[in-house]
């Protein structure tokens, strides 16, 4: 998975705010187990438009602490389905994607 993405920052002292907008593109896989087989390929493409804000602490000159709030928008929703051996011959739905997600990211940021 891989996201590019960038920020507009708003307010620059030791408390940096920023409003921000990523692509992210990736690939989501799934397998059933005991008497579950996929009706489907393993895998699907995941692509997403994220926009969010960001707040950074600058706890030293080199980095410091980094919160970020997005909300995540699919542009593809594929679906996850399988078929249960005795049960049902037609696939079941068991995930879809939400049409938003909410993602919450907290770390340390090192300032090259």
């Amino acid at each position: 998975a891989g996201a590019v993405g960038g920020c507009y920052r708003a307010w620059a002292e030791l408390l940096f705010l920023s409003a921000c907008a990523q692509l992210e593109m990736g690939s989501l896989y799934g397998r059933g187990t005991m008497n579950v087989t996929r009706s489907l390929p393993d895998s699907a493409l995941w692509l997403a438009l994220l926009a969010g804000v960001r707040a950074s602490w600058q706890v030293a000159r080199w980095g410091g602490l980094v919160l970020e709030l997005d909300l995540a928008a699919p542009l593809l929703l594929p679906d996850y389905t399988i078929r249960v051996h005795g049960v049902t011959d037609r696939p079941l739905v068991v995930h879809r994607p939400a049409m938003v997600a909410p993602r919450l990211k907290v770390g340390i940021e090192l300032r090259i």
